[in-house]
Order: structure tokens, then C-alpha cells, then sequence
């Protein structure tokens, strides 16, 4: 089963810094310091079964697993072929804690031993040898009790995929949980969580021989902290379970107990399977419970939260009152749009439609509040200018022989209009108020302004086009001496 929660892009307001940092540290871990241990641990192997120490020690190490039934792998072996089976010790042996703590004890190979002068110095030198590794100093041992190695061994991994697919999972989730939480919350609970998901695995193991690496136990955490920072909120997700796919919407809090159920059955259903199971239920519970600390201590990012929840009302909202509009159904459609421009005044996409309920009826206060605000919206581009001006023109048709708005709002909005490159639009926005306001004040500098915006754009007929038509409709204006001086 794989549900993968999918969100929003990210950006610079909500990278997750920490989350990339996160990845870069497991990666260079892998690679730099554990890569050369693969390889050297390999050789070690291979010459470790073809050594006199190996013929010394595994007849005695297959007495042990012979006799030890809690050895999850012991049937496996069994089934093997010779001389598979001696390999197969060879192997295991040096990652065997418990029986690794009975040979240097002096208990499995004793001073009465026959080889025991030959063995002690090969087994010192091999133990020295092996500790050299980065990844055997680190790794997170069963039955050991070793706090620095439950913060380490989760930076560990097995091999490339192994890190390959925890880090899509980090970044994933680290999409969803970090800006939440911030980034010191967000590494305080990708590192409690990793702790506790090792915990939780070192006592299920307790009694085992082996080791623990991986971040997946924190990753799990991750996964757990989702569910309950999201809560009743509905995410988007993908889901794959067997040969059924899709995407849906589900309540976050319900993949609580199905991610934890999940790793639980595979856990008592699989216990052999090699993938730290354990760690990924104890990593969900624990982020989970520091998650739901997070919560009730307020040290969550509630607007980040709600922004999906906001934007999704939003657009049900939006649908309902164009729906409205299209039927007619003016009062519900006003109604249900004075609503949503309270909460959303900026977004074009409500102003729009606001403006055009309340232009059926053009008479009304509401209907010039409604024109002022569009008109005063800012256009942050030549596209949003368009828009703005397509609002004017049905504003203008509506109102139409009078000017939809104040002569000074007008003008004002084609000086906005003119670093957006809407110098033609503007000069017909100036006309039509000319027409209606000749005398208005502001009109002199509006046009004198448009011609130097003409002229910046190399257009100098049309600049001179305004200049003359400044001069002569506004001769007594100080713009009008300053354009004579232009011309000539």
C-alpha cells in the first residue's frame, strides 16, 4: 500500500530549507563516509570465510544458531544448500551482537580451546579493523543500549535505493509538514521522532542480534505529525493499494490509524522481511504525540493551514454566486459576492463578478463602492491592466453617457496604466474624460505625463500628437508652456 499526500509548490515564503538541508546531510553521509565502509566491509567478507579465523569460529557459530530458536533467519539458513550455509554465517556473524559479546568474552572459544593462542590475535584484528567503520560506530545495534547511536544511526543507510526512496519520502512530506511547524520545530520533530521510532524498534527486537540504520523511522514521524497537524482539514492524495490507484481527498487525520495499522499487520505478518517495520510504527506514534503537543501549545503556522481550506471555500463560493449571476438571481448572487469581498478584496477573480452583479444596478451606492474598488485595485502586470480595463469599459457602458467614476479616480488609473505599457488604452481613458470634464484639473499633467511616456517608448509622433493636443485644449495650463518647449 503507498499513500502519498500531495500539496501545494513550493516557494520562497514556504521553502522547506530545513527539509533540503535534511537531504543534502543524509546524502553526503552515504556517499562520502559510508560507500568506502560498503565496499571495505565486502572484502572483510569474503576474506573472512575463506580465513583460519572463519574455520575456527563458525563451527562454534553454528552450534549457537543451531540451538538458538529466537534467531529470526534460522530456517531460512537451514533450507540453504551447502556451502551456502557457511557463507551465509560468514556474513552474519560480525553484525550478531549477542554472540559477537559471548566470543570476546572468552566464552565461545576458551583458554582451553586448542586454536585459542591462533585466535585471539586474528580475532583483535579483525574487531579493530571493523570498528574502523564509520557505519559499524554508528549504527544503531539490538539489544545494546547506546544514546549517541539513536541520533546517528538515523543519517545511516543501507544502500542507494535505501536512501533513494527515504529522501522522495522527506522531501514529500517535508513539503507539508515544515512550514507548519517552522524550522526549528520541524528538526526538533524530525530528530524526536526518528529517536523514538528506534526506541520503539530497539525494545520489539530486544533479545535480537543485528543492527538498525535508516531515516525512515523519522520520516515515519513525519507522516504521523501530517495527520494530526492537518486533522479534520481535507488533503489531497494518491493512493495505490494492490492494482487500485487514484486521487482523492480524504480528512488527514483518518491516515493516522491507517498508516499505523498498516506498518503494524506488516510487522506481525512479515517479521523477516528485512524493513524496520517497528521503527516506522514507533516514528508515526511519535510524531504524532509531539505533533499534537505542537498543536496544543499554539506552535503551529494556523494561516498555512487554513490557506487550502480558505482557497477551496473560496472556490465553491465563487462557482455558487457565478451560478447565481448566470440565472439572474441578482440579490443572492450580491449578496453571496459582498461576502466574499470582504474576505478575498484583492483577488480579481471576485471583483469581477461583484462588479458586474452591482452594475444591474448602477444607481445604487453599492454599485459606486463597487466601481471605485475595481478601478482601485493595483494591476501588477500589462495582463492584469487588460483585465482592470475590460472592468472600466463594461463600467463605462453601464454609466454611460456619465463617467463611471470620479474624474480624478480616472486619471489616476491611466497614470497606473502607463508602466504597464497600456499608453494607448490611457489615452483613451483621458479622452473619454476630457469629453465628459474638459476643465478638470488634473487633466494637464495627466496628458503631458502620457507624452513623456510615449517618448520613453520612442513614439515620438504620438508624443508630439499629445503635446499639440495639450497645448491647445489646455493653453493656459503650466504643462502647456512646458510642451511648447518640447515641441520646439
Amino acid at each position: 500500500m503507498l499513500i502519498i499526500p500531495l500539496h501545494k509548490k513550493p516557494t520562497l515564503a514556504n521553502f522547506p530549507w530545513v527539509t533540503a538541508l535534511l537531504v543534502l546531510v543524509n546524502v553526503f553521509v552515504y556517499t562520502a563516509l559510508q560507500v568506502p565502509d560498503n565496499a571495505r566491509h565486502a572484502r572483510a567478507v569474503e576474506a573472512y570465510a575463506d580465513s583460519r579465523l572463519a574455520a575456527i569460529e563458525l563451527p562454534a557459530y553454528r552450534d549457537y544458531v543451531e540451538r538458538t530458536p529466537t534467531i529470526s533467519w534460522r530456517e531460512r539458513w537451514r533450507r540453504l544448500p551447502e556451502p551456502m550455509r557457511t557463507q551465509a554465517l560468514a556474513t552474519q556473524v560480525q553484525s550478531d551482537a549477542a554472540f559477537l559479546a559471548e566470543l570476546r568474552a572468552e566464552r565461545v572459544i576458551t583458554p582451553s580451546h586448542a586454536d585459542y593462542a591462533e585466535w585471539k590475535p586474528l580475532r583483535a584484528e579483525l574487531d579493530a579493523n571493523w570498528r574502523a567503520s564509520f557505519t559499524e560506530r554508528h549504527l544503531l545495534r539490538q539489544s545494546e543500549i547506546a544514546p549517541s547511536r539513536w541520533f546517528s544511526a538515523m543519517f545511516l543507510h543501507g544502500d542507494g535505493g535505501h536512501l533513494i526512496g527515504n529522501m522522495i519520502f522527506l522531501v514529500i512530506l517535508g513539503l507539508a509538514v515544515e512550514p507548519v511547524l517552522g524550522a526549528f520545530g520541524f528538526v526538533l520533530l524530525y530528530l524526536l521522532a526518528g529517536i523514538g521510532g528506534g526506541l520503539f524498534s530497539l525494545g520489539w527486537r530486544w533479545g535480537d542480534s543485528g543492527g538498525m540504520l535508516g531515516a525512515s523511522g523519522a520520516i515515519a514521524g513525519l507522516m504521523g505529525a501530517f495527520a494530526v497537524l492537518w486533522g479534520q482539514r481535507r488533503v489531497r492524495l494518491f493512493y495505490w493499494f494492490f492494482v487500485i490507484f487514484d486521487y482523492t481527498r480524504v480528512r488527514a487525520l483518518w491516515l493516522l490509524p491507517v498508516w499505523f495499522g498498516w506498518e503494524v499487520l506488516q510487522l506481525l505478518m512479515t517479521p523477516d522481511a528485512g524493513v524496520g517495520f517497528d521503527a516506522h510504527a514507533g516514528g508515526i506514534l511519535s510524531g504524532a504525540a509531539l505533533a499534537f503537543a505542537a498543536v496544543r501549545l499554539g506552535r503551529v503556522n494556523h494561516a498555512y493551514l487554513d490557506e487550502e481550506e480558505i482557497r477551496d471555500r473560496r472556490a465553491e463560493e465563487l462557482a455558487a454566486g457565478l451560478s447565481e449571476l448566470g440565472k439572474l438571481q441578482l440579490a443572492a448572487a450580491r449578496s453571496r459576492f459582498d461576502a466574499l469581498i470582504q474576505r478575498h478584496p484583492d483577488d480579481p477573480d471576485v471583483i469581477e463578478p461583484w462588479l458586474r452583479s452591482w452594475l444591474f444596478a448602477k444607481d445604487r451606492p453599492e454599485a459606486a463602492a463597487a466601481v471605485a474598488h475595481a478601478l482601485a485595485w493595483r494591476a501588477r502586470n500589462r495582463g492584469d491592466a487588460q483585465r482592470q480595463q475590460r472592468w472600466l469599459g463594461e463600467a463605462m457602458k453601464a454609466h454611460a453617457p456619465k463617467l463611471p467614476a470620479a474624474a480624478a479616480t480616472l486619471t489616476l488609473l491611466a497614470a497606473r496604466w502607463q508602466p504597464l505599457g497600456l499608453l494607448a488604452e490611457s489615452q483613451t481613458l483621458l479622452a473619454a474624460v476630457e469629453a465628459a470634464e474638459p476643465s478638470h484639473a488634473g487633466l494637464p499633467a495627466a496628458w503631458f505625463k502620457l507624452a513623456l511616456a510615449y517618448q520613453e517608448q520612442r513614439d515620438e509622433a504620438a508624443a508630439r500628437a499629445i503635446l499639440q493636443r495639450l497645448r491647445q485644449r489646455h493653453p493656459q495650463s503650466a504643462e502647456a508652456g512646458k510642451a511648447t518647449l518640447l515641441l520646439g
